[in-house]
């Protein structure tokens, strides 16, 4: 029978922990340590001094039994008779509970007795009470709380074995990452440290060569000459200049940094880059391939990868530009055309017959990650401070967030426009002010604010069916004019031209600022062309 409030195994508890140093109770509800100085039996708290000497202040426990801390070990609480009742009865405020009325299943107190169980079985608690930790079934209860503990810890610790595998299978996986990155950087330097080191002592002997032959001409000429009039006869001069190749070779350097050098130039002036030169072209079909290739759009995604959209083959194609191989191939449900780079190694690829823009990340293996649906078929696409521009049919030119949200057409029906109706590509200036998009039937470019204002626009006699386009470091336009067979370099106010290498239908283009080279997809060809900036 036990008393109501009073848990057994909150007094064995107290009792087995009496012997340990134990703080005091009502400071540690506060967040404070302080050594215990006594012990009160009614509320079964450790006191230090302060709380100690209050408890016999307070009215409320004035009257409990408080003892002192060293006093509170087995044999002394036996003294204090644990099982003296200490609850407090609810009917009779100042009286201790003390029996049990089995017939009305009620505790009560000496008044409750007299008033209400005179004629009542009762039981004396102390008395039910007495012996209590030493019966048979308090050690049942013990050991069961005992194995039970034991069975949670060895839970735990299997749990914690189970977690620890997979931790060390990914600290040794990032290890050999890391190693094997390390390694790539360390090869990567010592090629390029050699690539700058041969020609510069090649030129290094070469002008060491010709150093010694203009000193053994001076030479010559001193010995066969009388004094200053002879000098002032040949009227000879001698200078230095900055050479060429030299320049040259340290330009290598290029190659390996990521910074951009125009940052070192004068506020608002870009390097003016050079003109295209055909390095390279990359093989990148198959055999799997049922129809001719279509590259419709293509992205740098990084120092060496690039991604393709093979428009008629329905995939999405990266090729590493260092390595020159295809080195993934992703399949589609529909026909892909152009792709904007995302940041956080995301990509947003238009499909223009599902009305959609479908997003995936680069990260790995391309993978999707969602759907954007729009008004229109999607054509060209570009990305700028959180904001995607998509080209589409019927003509229209939608601004939006990149989850797609937001959706605003800045290309409204207006006179300037009814014959720039088939829009095929778009790309923003470096200040994301304004938007060039390529009008297939009208053979033009034009050049819009981003509230869809006309700012100009580009017509020329080389200029037919364009279609895609990138911006370089220095603000020009390169735009593939399909019909033409040609790259055409225009400034970016639209006012000037320049021709490029002629290329075979032409249908899209990238650049990739760290390699200083120029990606050009075509129709029908199995190549990819890489020209060079340099």
């Amino acid at each position: 029978m036990a008393v109501p409030g009073s848990k057994l195994t909150d007094f064995l508890g107290l009792v087995s922990s009496c012997s340990e140093d134990h703080s005091c109770d009502p400071c540690l509800t506060i967040g404070q340590h302080i050594k215990a100085h006594g012990f009160c039996v009614n509320c079964r708290e450790y006191l230090c001094n302060d709380c100690f000497e209050c408890h016999q202040r307070t009215q409320s426990s004035n009257d409990h039994e408080l003892v002192d801390k060293n006093y509170t070990d087995e044999r002394s609480f036996s003294r204090i008779r644990p099982s003296d009742c200490t609850d407090k009865c609810h009917l009779h405020k100042e009286e201790f509970i003390k029996f049990f009325c089995k017939h009305h299943e009620e505790f009560g107190c000496t008044d409750c007795l007299t008033m209400s169980h005179i004629t009542c079985d009762l039981e004396y608690i102390p008395d039910k009470c007495a012996g209590i930790k030493e019966s048979d079934e308090c050690r049942q209860v013990m050991r069961e709380l005992d194995r039970k503990q034991k069975e949670e810890d060895e839970n735990i610790i299997q749990q914690a074995n189970i977690q620890n595998s997979p931790v060390d299978s990914s600290d040794e996986n990032a290890t050999e990452e890391i190693i094997y990155s390390r390694k790539g950087i360390d090869d990567q330097l010592d090629k390029n440290q050699k690539q700058m080191e041969l020609p510069c002592d090649e030129r290094k002997s070469t002008e060491i060569k010709k150093i010694q032959t203009v000193n053994e001409t001076c030479t010559s000429v001193a010995s066969d000459v009388d004094g200053e009039e002879v000098l002032e006869e040949k009227n000879v001069s001698y200078g230095f200049g900055r050479s060429k190749d030299l320049q040259n070779t340290l330009s290598i350097v290029d190659d390996f940094w990521t910074h951009d050098a125009q940052n070192t130039d004068l506020p608002g002036k870009k390097k003016r880059s050079n003109r295209l030169t055909l390095i390279r072209k990359i093989k990148v079909k198959t055999k799997s391939n049922e129809y001719p290739f279509s590259f419709t759009g293509c992205a740098v995604l990084n120092r060496n990868k690039v991604l393709l959209t093979d428009y008629n083959n329905r995939k999405l194609i990266v090729v590493d530009t260092e390595r020159e191989v295809r080195i993934e191939k992703k399949p589609l449900v529909s026909d892909p055309w152009d792709i904007a780079v995302l940041p956080q190694d995301q990509v947003a690829v238009t499909m223009p017959f599902e009305k959609e823009i479908l997003v995936m990340s680069t990260a790995g293996k391309l993978t999707p990650v969602r759907k954007i649906k729009v008004k229109g078929e999607c054509y060209g696409i570009t990305y700028g401070e959180d904001h995607l521009y998509v080209a589409c049919n019927p003509a229209s030119v939608l601004s939006m967030d990149v989850q797609g949200n937001d959706q605003v057409n800045i290309f409204q029906k207006r006179e300037r426009y009814e014959n720039h109706k088939d829009l095929h590509y778009c790309v923003l200036s470096d200040d994301c002010s304004t938007i060039y998009l390529s009008s297939y039937t009208s053979h033009s470019v034009l050049r819009l604010t981003l509230t869809g204002e006309l700012l100009s626009i580009f017509n020329h006699g080389d200029l037919k069916e364009p279609e895609g386009m990138v911006l370089l470091d220095d603000g020009s336009l390169m735009v593939c004019s399909y019909r033409k067979h040609a790259i055409l370099r225009i400034s970016g106010d639209l006012k000037h031209c320049q021709d490029v290498p002629t290329v075979d239908n032409p249908q899209s283009i990238c650049y990739n600022h760290h390699r200083q080279e120029v990606y050009v997809g075509t129709f029908n060809s199995k190549r990819l062309l890489v020209f060079s900036l340099k």
